[in-house]
């Protein structure tokens, strides 16, 4: 009972932070002229963060196998990650490198 009370401390953990992290990025994407890579890094994270989120309400209540949760977390990571890269993206074509 330990180690689960420990994973939902966790998961909670990263929920809280990634819901911190999705708002205040979004909140700079409001101030920031409406900038894409805001707007990509906040879903980016968001994304992230539901991904933990459903993968303990799949666990917890509808029983779902680990490796099945797992799966559909990583999935979640996947694409949040995704996001994230082409924030990336955008804002190095934007920014003009050193030495160039």
């Amino acid at each position: 009972m330990t180690a689960h009370i420990a994973l939902v401390a966790v998961r909670a953990a990263v929920l809280v932070t990634g819901a911190f992290l999705t708002l205040s990025v979004f909140w700079r994407y409001l101030q920031s002229n409406l900038s894409k890579e805001y707007l990509l890094l906040s879903v980016g994270f968001g994304l992230i963060a539901t991904g933990a989120l459903v993968e303990g309400l799949l666990f917890e209540f509808f029983r779902m196998s680990l490796m099945d949760v797992h799966t559909v977390e990583a999935g979640f990571a996947v694409a949040g990650f995704l996001s994230v890269l082409i924030a990336i993206q955008i804002s190095h074509r934007r920014v003009p490198m050193l030495g160039q």
